[in-house]
């Protein structure tokens, strides 16, 4: 179990990085309860991470253009989370990632 926690935690701190390097922004948003990178790979495809500092059900939910929701995913007892989204096979536009927890919610929106 440490070394999977280890590992998504060298993942994150690599994409950070990664996302500081191309841009100099860090595209990263962090709350007293949760670390959430969203981030748009060259492949097409999205990371969506998260590090999960309090026992809080985490929700990730992906909207399309008019506001319907394409993904939705409720994960509960998750410290440390990294997925990959690949979204290729639904229509251009703009999607929106969407990371809450307990009052807490970060969002961003990439275009596809």
């Amino acid at each position: 179990m440490k070394t999977i926690k280890s590992t998504l935690i060298a993942i994150l701190t690599l994409v950070s990085v990664s996302a500081f390097a191309k841009t100099g922004k860090l595209d990263e948003t962090k709350t007293a309860a949760l670390d959430v990178v969203i981030e748009q790979q060259k492949s097409g495809k999205v990371l969506v991470g998260f590090e999960n500092m309090s026992t809080n059900v985490v929700k990730i939910k992906i909207y399309d253009t008019n506001g319907s929701a394409v993904y939705s995913k409720r994960i509960k007892d998750a410290n440390l989370m990294l997925k990959r989204f690949d979204l290729s096979a639904l229509p251009a536009g703009e999607y929106s990632y969407e990371v809450s927890s307990a009052g807490y919610s970060v969002e961003k929106t990439i275009v596809n």
